[in-house]
């Protein structure tokens, strides 16, 4: 941006005629107003004190024209840059909103699919569990008979090994 508005300027510098003050107060042919001001030896009496201004209120090539028309010209060009900098403002800040409606919406996915996952897991984990309640269930019904509590261990310690075999180990 800075280098953008520094172009705009160095443009509109050389655009400019060739305007500077020479010794009798007429303008000077073939020398710019810079080379002027840098040559003229009352040059730093001259100058007025730069005071920061408000962002909203600042002309950016304020004092910079020798001429009425010239000045019109560069408060003009100062009032377009001062439109392109809201633009460019309002432009990323637009592009901050998508972008973050995005990544919301990206995030809202994501988490829903996990969700999704999860909860098929939990409901075949309490179908398990309710499964085992009903054996232990099974095996307190038989307190009595020792045989049938260590047939039962047995069969379950079966359907442990068949659908996991690492579990053995």
């Amino acid at each position: 941006m800075r280098r953008l508005i520094a172009d705009t300027l160095l443009l509109l510098l050389m655009a400019v005629p060739a305007v500077a003050m020479a010794s009798d107060g007429a303008p000077a042919e073939g020398t710019s107003a810079v080379q002027s001001a840098a040559t003229s030896p009352d040059s730093g009496t001259d100058k007025r004190p730069v005071v920061p201004q408000d962002r909203a209120t600042r002309r950016y090539f304020e004092g910079f024209a020798s001429t009425p028309g010239l000045e019109r010209d560069l408060i003009e060009l100062s009032d377009v840059v001062v439109a392109f900098e809201t633009e460019a403002r309002d432009f990323s800040a637009e592009i901050d909103a998508l972008i973050r409606k995005k990544y919301g919406d990206r995030r809202a996915q994501t988490i829903n699919a996990y969700e999704r996952a999860v909860s098929e897991i939990e409901v075949s984990e309490r179908r398990e569990r309710l499964a085992a309640i009903a054996a232990f269930e099974a095996l307190n019904g038989y307190k009595d008979s020792a045989e049938r509590i260590l047939a039962i261990r047995y069969e379950m310690a079966e359907d442990i090994i068949a659908t996991d075999p690492e579990a053995a180990i």
